[in-house]
Parts: C-alpha cells; structure tokens; sequence
C-alpha cells in the first residue's frame, strides 16, 4: 500500500471538516469549556474513508477504487490501514498535530 508521507493543509481541513459536519456547538454554562451537540458515530466512519480518498495512493499498486479496495480488507489491515493516516495526521492520542 502507498499513502502519501504528509496531508496539505487543504487536505487536513477536509478530513476535520467531515468530522464536524452537521454538529453544533455551545458553551458550557461555566463558560470554560464548549460542548459538542448533535455528534453522530456514522461521522467517524465518514472521516476515515475522507483520510482513504485523499492520502492513499495505491493499494497493491492499482491506484483505481482505492477507496473501496481498503474497505474491504480484512479488519486488523483495515484498522492498521487508520492507525497509519492518523499518525500522518497528528491525530494519535498524545501526539500533536503540527506540519511534517
């Protein structure tokens, strides 16, 4: 499998875009947090095939239905798959989210 070494920040902006689509947002009654309304789990799925369309470049170097050829990998390839473009993203729990 290809992906690429880093996301553009247009990239990035897509795949956090997709992630907060629909939601909304409000400030918490001590005003020192805000809170998400309206957050809905298929969101995270639309998320990760967001990162799939735009990072992966090939898989088993057929660069055509990329996007359903890793849907339909086995689980632990699938999740391995994630695991990848969230690192590339900065989005693994502690790491922070800065340019490469």
């Amino acid at each position: 499998m290809e992906i690429y070494s880093y996301a553009n920040g247009r990239e990035f902006n897509k795949i956090i875009h997709v992630q907060f689509k629909g939601a909304t947002f409000k400030l918490s009654e001590d005003k020192e947090s805000v809170m998400i309304e309206n957050y809905e789990p298929g969101w995270n799925e639309a998320q990760e095939e967001e990162m799939v369309r735009l990072l992966v470049v090939s898989v088993d170097g057929n660069k055509e239905d990329v996007l359903e050829s890793v849907c339909q990998l086995p689980w632990p390839e699938y999740g391995e798959v994630i695991a990848a473009l969230e690192e590339l993203l900065g989005k693994k729990k502690g790491a922070e989210t800065k340019p490469q």
